[in-house]
C-alpha cells in the first residue's frame, strides 16, 4: 500500500508540474485565476493555519506564474532594442506597470 501512495503523490506532482507549465504559457494567465476562483474556497481559511497556508501557496504560486509571463511578454516586446541596459530597464518598467495595474493603482501604474 504504501508503494501504490508514493506512486500516487509521484503522479500528482507530474500534474503539478504540468498545470504550472499551463499556467505559466503567454496567453494563459486566465488559467491561474481560474484556477483559484475553482477550487480556492476549499482552502480558505477557517480557523485551521493548514488551510490558509494552502492558499497562501497557491495564490504565491499564481502570482509566480504571473511574473514569469510578463517577464516572456517584456522580453518578447522589447527584444529588438540593441542596448541590453535599455532593455532590462524597459522589461523591468513593464513589469512594474502591469503589477500596478493589475492591483488597480493608477498613480503608481503612470
Amino acid at each position: 500500500m504504501a508503494n501504490s501512495k508514493k506512486l500516487e503523490r509521484q503522479d500528482l506532482e507530474k500534474f503539478l508540474d504540468f498545470i504550472e507549465d499551463i499556467a505559466s504559457q503567454q496567453g494563459n494567465d486566465w488559467f491561474g485565476k481560474s484556477l483559484i476562483q475553482r477550487i480556492g474556497n476549499r482552502f480558505a481559511p477557517v480557523g485551521n493555519s493548514a488551510s490558509s497556508d494552502s492558499l497562501a501557496q497557491i495564490r504565491e504560486i499564481h502570482e509566480y506564474c504571473i511574473a514569469d509571463v510578463l517577464d516572456r511578454q517584456a522580453r518578447e516586446m522589447y527584444k529588438g532594442i540593441p542596448w541590453e541596459e535599455l532593455r532590462e530597464t524597459l522589461v523591468a518598467d513593464f513589469i512594474r506597470m502591469e503589477k500596478f495595474r493589475r492591483e488597480d493603482d493608477f498613480d503608481n501604474f503612470c
